[in-house]
Parts: C-alpha cells; sequence; structure tokens
C-alpha cells in the first residue's frame, strides 16, 4: 500500500518578506472580471465565506471553491500581493465516480462500439453494430459524429423546465436556464418621495444586488440601502462605513453609499451577499462627478430578507433624479 500527501487543512497567505500576510485580503472574482465569486467555509458548499476573505492572525482562512476564479491578494493597508488566475480541481474519487457512471466501453471494429452498464438517452440514427444495452441497431454505417460535432442524423428530445431526466437539452433551454439563475428586478424612477421600496423579495436569497444610475436627492444626507424582514425594515444594528475622494461616511441605521450634497449623481452598485443564518455583508463602488469612492458594512437581521429600502440617514430628504433597481440570486 502507498500513500500520498495530505493538504493543508488551511491556506496560509505571505508578503514579500516571508511574514504571515496577518489581517490581509482575499478577493475571488469570475475569472477575467470585476465580478465577485462566491468561495465557502466547507467542502460541501453551503457556508459562504466573505468577499473579500479576511485573514486571520496568522495570515491564515479556509476555502473551497467550485470551478476556476480570479484571486486578488491585498495586504491590511490595500497593497497588492498579486492578482492571478487560479484554479479549483476535482477530486480523484468525483473523476474516478463520473468514469465509472459511463460504464465499460469496448471497441469491437471500426463500425462496433458496445457500451455496458452506461446508457444513452435521446438518440435516434443509424449506425452498423452500435449497441446501447440491449438494443442494436444496424441499418447501416451511417457515421453518428463528424469532426467533433453531431451529426445531424442524431436528435435529441428537447428537454422542458423541471424535466431531469437524461434527455438532450436544446441550447435554447440552456441558455433560458443560465439566465434564470439571475433575477431582475423591476426598475424604478428616483425622482420622488423619501424612500424607493422593493419588497416581496423570495426567499432563500444568497446575492443581491443594487444598481444606481444617476440619483440623486434633494439635501446632504447620505443614501443608505436598509434591509427587512417580513416584520418590517431593520433601521438600526447596521455597520457601515464608505472612503471617497472627500473624505469618509459612515451609518449605523443602513448601509451607506457615497455623495453628501445636494444634486450629486451616483453611478455604481451595492452587493449584498448572505453569509447563513440571516447575516449580511455587503461592498459598494461609486462614482460622484469625477469623485468616486467605495466601502463595506453588514448586519444580522431577525428573520429571513423579504424587502429592502433606499432612503436616506435622516429620512426627509426627497430623491429627485436617477433610476434604481436590483438584481438578485
Amino acid at each position: 500500500m502507498s500513500g500520498s500527501l495530505i493538504p493543508n487543512a488551511k491556506q496560509q497567505y505571505f508578503d514579500a518578506n516571508g511574514n504571515p500576510l496577518a489581517g490581509g485580503f482575499v478577493y475571488y472574482y469570475i475569472p477575467g472580471t470585476t465580478t465577485f465569486k462566491n468561495t465557502y467555509q466547507d467542502a460541501a458548499l453551503t457556508i459562504l465565506n466573505s468577499n473579500p476573505i479576511i485573514l486571520d492572525s496568522a495570515g491564515e482562512c479556509i476555502t473551497y471553491g467550485d470551478g476556476s476564479y480570479r484571486q486578488i491578494v491585498t495586504d491590511v493597508n490595500g497593497n497588492l500581493i498579486w492578482d492571478q488566475p487560479t484554479v479549483t480541481c476535482a477530486t480523484v474519487s468525483y473523476v474516478d465516480s463520473k468514469i465509472a457512471a459511463l460504464g465499460t466501453m469496448a471497441v469491437q471494429n471500426a463500425n462496433s462500439v458496445t457500451i455496458t452498464g452506461g446508457t444513452i438517452n435521446g438518440v435516434t440514427g443509424t449506425n452498423s453494430g452500435m449497441t446501447v444495452g440491449t438494443a442494436t441497431n444496424a441499418t447501416n454505417a451511417t457515421n453518428l459524429v463528424s469532426g467533433g460535432t453531431i451529426a445531424s442524423n442524431v436528435t435529441g428530445v428537447t428537454q422542458s423546465a423541471g424535466d431531469n431526466s437524461t434527455k438532450v437539452a436544446t441550447t435554447a433551454y440552456v441558455a433560458s436556464a443560465v439566465s434564470s439563475l439571475l433575477t431582475i428586478g423591476t426598475i424604478q424612477s428616483s425622482t420622488s418621495g423619501t424612500s424607493i421600496a422593493f419588497t416581496g423579495l423570495p426567499s432563500g436569497i444568497k446575492r443581491i444586488v443594487v444598481a444606481f444610475n444617476g440619483v440623486s436627492t434633494s439635501g446632504g444626507s447620505p443614501i443608505i440601502v436598509q434591509l427587512g424582514t417580513s416584520g418590517g425594515l431593520t433601521t438600526s444594528g447596521y455597520s457601515s462605513y464608505v472612503v471617497y475622494n472627500g473624505g469618509g461616511i459612515s451609518a449605523t441605521n443602513g448601509l451607506v453609499t457615497t455623495g453628501i450634497g445636494a444634486g450629486d449623481f451616483r453611478y455604481g452598485q451595492m452587493i449584498i451577499n448572505s453569509m447563513g443564518s440571516n447575516i449580511w455583508a455587503e461592498n459598494c463602488g461609486y462614482t460622484v462627478g469625477t469623485n468616486g469612492g467605495g466601502g463595506g458594512g453588514g448586519v444580522t437581521l431577525s428573520g429571513v430578507l423579504t424587502q429592502l429600502s433606499i432612503t436616506t440617514v435622516n429620512g426627509t430628504d426627497t430623491f429627485d433624479a436617477g433610476l434604481i433597481n436590483i438584481l438578485y440570486e
């Protein structure tokens, strides 16, 4: 019997001098973009990490992922350590299980392939000596696959929503399934009133994005986003701070955005992630005129998120320009 190296249970990061990157930050994005991508604290991919991950005093964290990532690592002061692509590999047992599920394939002759144990569903066509299970189709020797593309005499049954059988899915079905992962709300005009509400949010939301386009108010009170449950909006207990060219803003009654002057037009977004147990963490980035800024924050709700509202810290300044919408998954 031969052994193998056991990987570290935690990942550890170091600075250029070889010292642990205590308090550093690790950001994960979809490769080649600035769109955040989830990582997790467990192999079952059920407990979300914050994004960025804040390293402990030993420069360590626990990170599980799915697929490829763009990884950006900075020190506690935001100085870049590296910006590199990374790949999460499948385990040996996972690969073995997928290979075993295909069954045993044996080439019998140039026009005959027998698959034992595995199945092919939704295939019609002709091929001499092709055996699927116990049924053999031996009408003629027309190739079913040509040049890496399924030939025209192979047809599939279109899969419908909610159908978990092993039918062949069309490109239209796949495109529809992928687009359904992200729900876009109804865009709202922010030209009047003291708040903009989005209600009736479904349970199970893992991430919600609040997008601002040219949003301004009549006064100097900062704009905030308040989250809520079926019992109402949560108006206290927030920890939120943003920085921008002109200084910084904090708030405890909502997740704060940049811009503090009447007529400040805000463009950007706030990304709010579920950490589980009704705990929410956010980060944001905006431009206001020729200035820009961003920040983060968090809050723990008393129940499941069902609504949110965009208002101001003082609750009395009115909106007078722009558009606001939400996207969630």
